[in-house]
């Protein structure tokens, strides 16, 4: 992220050099295996979503991790989901990008649960 925003970037064309644009043969998970992914526990009877975010002068970023209880009271823990952002060029106060985190977890939440459809017992 920091590359990309350091590189010098033409103001008229509004371009990103092709050495920074995201190279699909490095995807670390083949499309086949997310079919198979799952998040909850086996007779999940509790679940929790925790969520953090941070921001610091190069970027900001959300995530939310979902925690499942099953009758016999394991628990685990799975990242659900992460947003990152680059800040931008113009700078900022760190209080602004705070705010501009909070609202990003915010939506970032509001759409996971809508998706989930579960029953989430705390957020």
């Amino acid at each position: 992220m920091e590359e990309i925003k350091n590189e010098a970037l033409d103001k008229t064309n509004y371009y990103i050099p092709h050495h920074s644009v995201y190279k699909p043969e490095k995807a670390s998970t083949p499309f086949n295996e997310l079919s198979s992914m799952c998040i909850l526990l086996p007779g999940t009877v509790r679940i929790v979503i925790h969520e953090f975010s941070d921001a610091s002068e190069c970027a900001y970023a959300a995530v939310v991790y979902i925690k499942c209880f099953n009758e016999s009271g394991h628990s685990q823990t799975r990242l659900l989901c992460r947003k990152s952002r680059v800040a931008p060029l113009k700078k900022l106060t760190i209080p602004r990008f705070e705010l501009s985190t909070a609202l990003l977890l915010s939506r970032l939440v509001k759409k996971f649960v809508q998706i989930l459809q579960l029953l989430i017992d705390k957020i």
